[in-house]
């Protein structure tokens, strides 16, 4: 089995525990169905992988050699349906959007040099700006973000 490793967030902390202990667990979960699979097994991560070219924008493909495969309960899975796909999946023949959150003031300069460089060609934001711009998309995940940053409070306002 292999799976791509895309851009991500440049922190690596996958690919890093792959590397320190290469056993691991994977969990694919459909949601419209619902249904889940479990594989379990030893992974390497591969940088010159000769399927690295066949996805767009991937950095690394961690082939797993699979020890089990099991189906596991899906009694607790909600049922949910996809509208469409984020624009943020690499595609071929498309450039992939930058994601406004690494426009955030104290969030670029961590930014891995490929983005951190396209981040400074962009006007900064701060952390309002960018919990008033999910607000105005009516996207739901602003209450996760609010109470994840103590600063910030809770709730629209």
């Amino acid at each position: 089995m292999y799976v791509n490793a895309g851009l991500g967030n440049g922190m690596y902390l996958s690919m890093g525990n792959v590397l320190a202990n290469p056993k691991v667990g994977i969990l694919f979960i459909d949601f419209e169905k619902p249904n889940r699979l479990r594989i379990s097994g030893e992974a390497s991560v591969m940088r010159d992988d000769p399927l690295i070219s066949e996805y767009p924008q991937a950095q690394f493909v961690v082939r797993v050699a699979v020890s089990e495969i099991f189906l596991n309960c899906p009694r607790y899975i909600p049922k949910l349906q996809r509208v469409s796909r984020s624009p943020f999946v690499p595609a071929p023949g498309r450039e992939t959007p930058f994601p406004n959150w690494k426009q955030i003031d104290f969030v670029r300069d961590t930014l891995p040099e490929r983005d951190r460089r396209k981040a400074l060609e962009m006007p900064a934001i701060d952390i309002t700006d960018y919990i008033r711009t999910i607000e105005r998309s009516n996207d739901r995940r602003v209450a996760t973000l609010h109470c994840s940053w103590p600063s910030v409070r809770c709730g629209k306002g």
